[in-house]
């Protein structure tokens, strides 16, 4: 209609005053057409797969930037920061900050430390919060351990203690009764014994309600090195079948797609 023809002839006269001076912009149309040739989508998030893929990489990489050791003033300034929980070990005993941002966190990251505690004393700052805290282009890298990370930060990457104690991982126990067996502690490690690392495969893998959109997204385009897919979080398995036909009109949560299927942990194992 007319609207729409005076829009367009506006349009034309924006993109004539824009271009018709000279070179003024040129060096801006040819970084817009060298950015477009030379995208990749989610190229990041393939180079950070890899890495996680190659634990003892990881590991190593992570560790390097301290191969000198801590200083007494480097940790006390990742202290002043406040970007993670303290925990020292004196005398063979542990002990933490009363300040905890996430007390079922902080329980399942103290499960393993007192299974591994011993006569020296430590002292570290570990991040409990899903985002890692020290950014590559940080002069200063800060000794703190997280358990998420991309190669762009340079945080220390731990284990999670996901399904061994503390949260949110808990909570599925008594949401999902149906699938209380499934979090048994004897069948996953039955499970792990079946697939030693050497058998897993080199793929990644994700079930989850809400998060970790961009790696579902990608998984539609790399299946052979991804698999991801986003649930529903249900409570029973009558009110999981309802939802699941009726989310089908509505996926917004899930991507446009219909929600997956949800997976026992013990039939997680089989992947890296």
């Amino acid at each position: 209609g007319p609207w729409l023809a005076a829009s367009r002839r506006q349009l034309r006269r924006t993109f004539s005053v824009l271009l018709g001076n000279g070179d003024r912009w040129q060096i801006y149309l040819e970084n817009i057409t060298k950015a477009t040739q030379q995208y990749k989508p989610y190229k990041q998030i393939l180079h950070s797969l890899s890495i996680v893929l190659n634990p003892s990489s990881v590991l190593n990489d992570d560790l390097r930037p301290f191969r000198e050791g801590v200083s007494e003033e480097l940790m006390a300034d990742t202290l002043r920061r406040g970007v993670g929980t303290h925990y020292q070990i004196i005398n063979g005993k542990l002990y933490r900050e009363h300040n905890c941002m996430f007390p079922a966190r902080c329980s399942g990251v103290e499960h393993f430390i007192l299974q591994v505690i011993d006569r020296r004393d430590v002292e570290m700052v570990v991040n409990v919060w899903d985002y890692p805290q020290v950014p590559g282009w940080v002069q200063l890298i800060l000794p703190v351990l997280s358990f998420s990370k991309t190669a762009n930060y340079h945080d220390i990457m731990y284990p999670a203690w996901t399904f061994w104690e503390g949260g949110p991982a808990e909570t599925f126990v008594f949401i999902l009764p149906d699938h209380f067996l499934c979090y048994s502690q004897t069948l996953c490690l039955r499970s792990a014994a079946q697939w030693p690392w050497k058998r897993k495969e080199s793929k990644g893998f994700f079930r989850g309600s809400r998060t970790k959109g961009p790696l579902v997204l990608l998984s539609r385009e790399a299946t052979c090195r991804l698999n991801a897919l986003r649930t529903v979080l249900c409570f029973s398995t009558a009110i999981s079948t309802t939802v699941q036909y009726l989310l089908i009109f509505f996926t917004k949560d899930t991507l446009g797609r219909p929600p997956a299927q949800e997976i026992p942990l013990v039939e997680h194992c089989q992947y890296k």
